[in-house]
């Protein structure tokens, strides 16, 4: 598991992400419909849909991430525990 810490509008420095189903930190997020850029994606392709994200501190439950070098697109952030 790996901490990533982004500030708004960022790029995400991490080149390490958790695998499937496991919990992805952070203390700060883009805001609403801005972009999370990442350079390395453990599988799966396709953009991860969501519709909000957790708080700053919450934690962010994927079960599925874009292939490596796409873009996360968000919306809104998910609520606290729940998942993307």
């Amino acid at each position: 598991m790996t901490q990533n810490l982004l500030r708004q509008g960022e790029q995400s420095p991490t080149t390490n992400w958790p695998t499937k189903g496991e919990q992805l930190y952070t203390t700060n997020w883009p805001t609403k419909g801005e972009q999370l850029y990442t350079t390395n994606w453990p599988t799966k392709g396709e953009q991860l849909p969501t519709t909000n994200w957790p708080t700053k501190g919450e934690q962010l439950y994927t079960t599925n991430w874009p292939t490596k070098g796409e873009q996360l697109y968000t919306t809104n952030w998910p609520t606290k525990g729940e998942q993307s």
